[in-house]
């Protein structure tokens, strides 16, 4: 998806309003009371993509197209998630699995694809542990919390989640550009510099084997986000905040900000929550995402052949299961012509890319250089 290829609708919304009101109409703002319900609930579920830049929703709300840019997420949500549930309740009955049955029936089953669904689904509602703006996963503790939902339910709101997490932070950024084009101060800068691919590609095959000792793997173990961002800081991405000065030791769950510091007391024994402190965008897959599309291209498919055509060497590729969320990171690299990704978790340095395809079902890349 190019950066700049604004839907038609959008455009011509925006430009009505703007010429026919001088740019910007003041008290035109739309408020939380005259939101009708169904916009209450899109303001709700773009809220994660929105919070990430103040500026940027005080830029929406001050130019007079807050109700337009609602208008446009609530019309590219409901064709994007009728258009992937069916596309993935299809690709079940391939498999022989009904989109009807209820979990506990792909729990008991003996057929391999009907397993594997079932694993997915715990992966993503059981372990998920920080809520969503679609889901509240502290609802699904235990497998039997799951048994009695419907698959088509849950393909329902997979959908609905992968359109929050892949697609509000791309017509954010979207938007925006058209703000700007238009003259409208956002007060940010909307494009970030393209990174250096070499340092990237060469940080890659460095530490695909070797771990880099300067950075700690997370306590859950998973450490394929974490290395990507090692990557992209290495090539020039600048740490958001640029300071250690006002982060303490832990996790901080967030999208605003992008850093990863050892504390200066910490020893080989002391903890990993103790001794790094670290944003949940450098370590969590989504949350990276969320943190770079905004400000970078970015291109989504089930399409592997489509997936080929938008790679590049440098750039980050994430993949996830037909249903659930994105699951990792990598980096894309190449190797006797071929396109390669290099990560880590499992540990992995130039491993032919059809090998990525063959692990997962729906596949998105962000174009950092």
């Amino acid at each position: 998806m190019k950066t700049r290829n604004i839907t038609t609708r959008l455009a011509s919304i925006l430009l009505a309003v703007l010429l026919s009101c001088a740019c910007v109409v003041p008290g035109f703002a739309v408020s939380v009371d005259r939101l009708t319900q169904a916009e209450k609930q899109t303001q709700r579920l773009v809220g994660d993509a929105l919070v990430q830049n103040g500026s940027a929703v005080r830029a929406l709300k001050q130019s007079g197209q807050y109700r337009a840019f609602l208008d446009e997420v609530a019309a590219r949500q409901n064709a994007w998630v009728k258009r992937e549930t069916e596309r993935t309740a299809a690709a079940l009955k391939a498999q022989g699995i009904s989109p009807t049955v209820k979990v506990a029936e792909l729990r008991r089953s003996e057929d391999p694809a009907a397993k594997d669904l079932y694993q997915d689904l715990l992966t993503w509602l059981v372990e998920e542990t920080e809520d969503s703006s679609v889901l509240a996963y502290s609802r699904f503790t235990t497998p039997a919390a799951i048994d009695d939902l419907d698959l088509a339910q849950l393909l329902s709101w997979s959908a609905l989640q992968d359109f929050v997490d892949t697609v509000v932070p791309e017509l954010l950024r979207q938007f925006l550009d058209l703000l700007r084009q238009m003259g409208l101060d956002l007060g940010f800068v909307l494009y970030w510099p393209a990174l250096d691919q070499k340092k990237i590609v060469d940080y890659a095959h460095k530490y695909a084997m070797n771990y880099n000792p300067a950075y700690r793997i997370p306590t859950s173990g998973s450490d394929c986000t974490n290395f990507v961002s090692q990557a992209l800081y290495a090539a020039g991405l600048s740490m958001n905040p640029s300071s250690i000065r006002g982060t303490s030791p832990g996790t901080k769950t967030t999208t605003q900000e992008w850093y990863y510091y050892n504390s200066p007391s910490a020893t080989k024994k002391t903890p990993y929550e103790k001794a790094v402190a670290v944003s949940t965008s450098w370590v969590r897959v989504t949350d990276l995402y969320t943190y770079l599309a905004p400000h970078y291209a970015t291109f989504t498919s089930t399409d592997t052949a489509a997936v080929s055509n938008n790679l590049k060497e440098g750039y980050i590729i994430q993949g996830g299961p037909s249903v659930g969320r994105y699951e990792h990171s990598s980096i894309v690299t190449k190797k006797n012509g071929k396109w390669c990704y290099t990560a880590h978790t499992n540990d992995r340095k130039d491993r032919d890319m059809k090998h990525y395809y063959s692990a997962y079902d729906k596949f998105r890349i962000i174009k950092v250089c």
